[in-house]
């Protein structure tokens, strides 16, 4: 890796929610949905009782999910981290997948791996605004790269309805803020959330009461234990948004309008050169540091890299017709005479 850490990407906060099936009482009782019972200890298979790891003082939930399918022996189970930031949460997030798989948690195709960041520790404003901005730029980028963080996952994700593509007209709606302070931001949010429902992205929560609790979920991929997959899955979410704040608006409206690849191998290098991770380099960015990657994610680059192209490649295998989807770029919108994008 040529280029220097991103160090901004640290300061995000995320928090991830791990869908998986564990067996009957691993954990003590799971707690009811959205209102989950903290992590403490579980049992392993052979009734070894082992700690819990913890962020600080914070601590992990168990909650009930209806839309897991279970073994016989076995309960659903949806682990919600607490909010992490920087290396040492990427740390905490490592050491509960490894006591996820010492209880014995397993996955299938019903479960999901969602990644949540919070908006304002990515762009550092909590003015609606530059939300908007970010917001507009974000669906369009995310439905750019949608066949690479798809095919990252190796499994269907592209299929499930609750994954779905963001429609790039939904970018749009955020037009209302951008133009006319005096919009209520429950109208552009309700039009965003109507577009985007709760498919790959999911930003109900984007324009909120608080801004500064403004969020956006990434929901497109699949559960797993597997460490590589977990950190390439962060390492795509934190570099897309690192990627977006620094993008000029009509930089995305001029540029990102090639939707289509022909293959999962070159989806991924697209994702990956975008992000400046590989690929020929950028003399206009050649300032510019690995977007996303920092502490774990950039010293295992390599294997989670490895890993994706694996499950890419088993991706087209199973799904090749996903790469025969024809979808057209959205137009550029009209913009004021006095519109000024923010300062990045």
């Amino acid at each position: 890796m040529k280029k220097p850490q991103d160090t901004q990407a640290a300061a995000a906060i995320f928090g991830v929610e791990l869908e998986t099936q564990i067996p009957i009482n691993a954990v003590g009782p799971v707690g009811m949905y959205h209102n989950g019972n903290q992590v403490h200890e579980g049992r392993t298979p052979m009734r070894t009782t082992i700690a819990a790891p913890h962020f600080g003082s914070l601590r992990w939930e168990s909650q009930r999910d209806g839309s897991i399918r279970c073994d016989s022996g076995f309960e659903a189970c949806e682990f919600v981290s607490p909010r992490l930031h920087g290396a040492n949460g990427l740390q905490a997030l490592l050491s509960f997948v490894g006591f996820m798989g010492a209880i014995g948690a397993k996955v299938n195709s019903s479960c999901g791996c969602h990644v949540t960041v919070s908006i304002p520790s990515i762009i550092r404003s909590y003015d609606i605004k530059d939300v908007a901005v970010f917001v507009r730029k974000l669906i369009r980028v995310a439905d750019f790269h949608a066949l690479a963080i798809y095919a990252q996952t190796g499994t269907n994700r592209h299929q499930n309805r609750y994954c779905t593509r963001p429609n790039p007209q939904a970018a749009s709606a955020s037009n209302e803020l951008l133009y006319d302070v005096s919009v209520p931001a429950a109208r552009p949010s309700a039009k965003v959330q109507a577009a985007c429902g709760r498919g790959m992205l999911n930003l109900g929560k984007a324009f909120c009461g608080d801004m500064r609790n403004s969020t956006v979920e990434f929901r497109a991929f699949a559960g797993t234990l597997n460490i590589s997959k977990v950190l390439h899955h962060l390492a795509t979410v934190f570099g897309i948004c690192r990627k977006v704040h620094t993008m000029r608006l009509r930089e995305w409206e001029s540029k990102y309008t090639k939707l289509n690849v022909p293959n999962a191998n070159k989806a991924m290098r697209r994702l990956w050169t975008a992000l400046g991770w590989g690929g020929k380099p950028n003399t206009r960015n050649a300032n510019s540091p690995a977007f996303g990657l920092f502490g774990t994610l950039y010293t295992e680059i390599g294997d989670m890299t490895k890993t994706a192209m694996k499950m890419a490649k088993k991706f087209e295998a199973q799904y090749p017709a996903a790469f025969a989807v024809v979808r057209q770029p959205v137009q550029a919108q009209p913009q004021p005479e006095n519109f000024s994008t923010p300062n990045v």
